[in-house]
């Protein structure tokens, strides 16, 4: 064959190489398109109000999610947003083991004993209500705890924001500490919020939850969601000197504490949040708060209907 012809047939097949190739791309690029899409509908379709699926929200996945292994996972929920996890494994193709290992926005829950630390932090403070109870009061079905609402902080730029906004406004340290004292003695579970959950990161925000109201907690009650904090504490309870009274099980929002044979409490530490509650109202001063870092992963007491 002459060179010339050699070297036309190599100039096509390259071109077909190269086509194919491009074409490749396109199809990748396409199928990370649908995914991403996919994966916005189902984030899109969570909680109680359900956004569009647009450009906008599409984009805010791909900023957010930056794996395709991610996408994979939040996918498996096309069909069902909520599963056990032998479910969730089937859906997504993933073992036990890395559904486990990936990053999840945690909740950061705070024994009232470090609420001073965090305030004394900002100059900036801003307190508000709170959405979940004062959304309750308004529609007619009051708090049965029947807590206060004036108790939803912000800090630093976030307090700027949201006073500019008329959300919330400023007030000073004690003042916030006074009203931090009134949030625990209402049994309120304090929950801090980092950003981009990085505990390392200065609080944004803390809110005042009861387990009536909070929609976080009634999500997590109903089998929605699983409830996923971080936490620096651990109850402990004397059994020698617990009376079986029930009061710590009645204030638990994760119903973490039960009574053995009406004679004393138990508490199941996969369910502990660590937030100090039960033994803030511990008549006998049964419980204590053990010290140490978890992350607390408490699957919903039912599937979602």
């Amino acid at each position: 064959m002459p060179p010339d012809s050699i070297s036309i047939m190599q100039a096509k097949i390259e071109k077909t190489i190269n086509k194919a190739n491009e074409d490749n791309k396109m199809m990748t690029r396409h199928a990370l398109n649908e995914k991403y899409r996919k994966a916005t509908k189902v984030v899109c379709g969570q909680g109680m109000f359900p956004f569009q699926v647009s450009d906008t929200a599409i984009n805010i996945i791909k900023r957010v999610v930056k794996s395709e292994q991610e996408l994979d996972f939040i996918c498996a929920f096309s069909k069902t947003p909520s599963q056990t996890p032998e479910q969730l494994m089937n859906a997504s193709g993933f073992t036990e083991q890395k559904i486990k290992s990936l990053d999840t926005p945690e909740d950061w829950v705070l024994p009232s004993q470090t609420i001073e630390d965090i305030i004394n932090k900002f100059d900036d403070i801003a307190v508000g209500y709170c959405f979940c109870r004062q959304r309750r009061n308004l529609l007619g079905d009051a708090c049965a705890t029947k807590a206060p609402t004036l108790n939803c902080f912000t800090f630093g730029k976030s307090a700027r924001h949201t006073i500019a906004q008329g959300f919330a406004k400023q007030i000073t340290r004690q003042k916030a500490l006074d009203i931090m004292k009134d949030a625990e003695n209402a049994g309120l579970i304090h929950k801090a919020f980092h950003p981009g959950s990085r505990e390392s990161s200065f609080e944004t925000s803390i809110c005042n939850c009861c387990k009536d109201c909070c929609d976080t907690f009634n999500l997590w009650r109903n089998g929605t969601l699983p409830m996923i904090n971080s936490t620096f504490h651990l109850s402990v309870i004397d059994t020698d000197a617990c009376t079986g009274c029930g009061i710590c099980g009645d204030f638990c929002p994760t119903d973490a504490i039960t009574l053995e044979n009406d004679e004393y409490a138990v508490r199941q530490e996969n369910s502990c949040i660590g937030c100090g509650v039960c033994a803030r109202f511990c008549p006998e001063k049964a419980i204590s708060l053990k010290e140490g870092f978890r992350r607390v992963f408490v699957a919903p007491p039912q599937p979602c209907a």
